[in-house]
């Protein structure tokens, strides 16, 4: 079950926090040895946390990474994430069946701060994820519930009306 809160400038949805299994893959980049991190939450990610999201190939390395045979069958959808202040991430997100990097990720900016927490990289309270699209999510525990569920959300803008006859 989801809880959803819908205002005129933003919407917060529920997400539940699986499985989380340290270390699930190990490779490298850029010549430097790196950790995959997995959390469920709604769907399979990884996570690895990078000093700069940007001189990663988010691409290349997550097309290999999501088709890493510790993975298979179904593979998995891909986050880089670097620490940009005590309470906020940069992350950037390759996503299976997209197959291609996504500019927004509401499950990987969970599993990110999922992952980020374990690590002692942010607190657990509210975070700021900021992503490819220039929109930031925000990712708070559940007050009922705050190692199994968490809250993400952000801005949105009314861009299309229609009408369903």
């Amino acid at each position: 079950m989801h809880e959803a809160i819908v205002s005129d400038d933003s919407v917060w949805v529920t997400a539940e926090v699986g499985a989380v299994h340290p270390r699930r893959v190990q490779t490298v980049i850029n010549g430097k040895p790196t950790r995959f991190d997995s959390a469920h939450t709604g769907t399979e990610h990884v996570v690895a946390v990078v000093d700069d999201v940007d001189a990663i190939d988010a691409v290349l390395v997550g097309r290999l990474i999501r088709h890493h045979a510790d993975l298979a069958p179904l593979g998995t959808n891909v986050n880089f994430v670097q620490a940009v202040g005590r309470q906020a991430l940069k992350i950037r997100t390759y996503e299976r069946g997209v197959e291609a990097e996504t500019l927004s990720c509401g499950s990987g900016a969970v599993a990110a701060v999922v992952i980020a927490t374990l690590r002692g990289l942010v607190s657990p309270r509210a975070v700021t994820v900021h992503n490819r699209a220039g929109e930031p999510l925000t990712v708070r525990p559940h007050p009922d519930r705050p190692r199994r569920t968490h809250w993400v959300g952000g801005p949105v803008t009314n861009t299309f009306e229609g009408v369903l006859a």
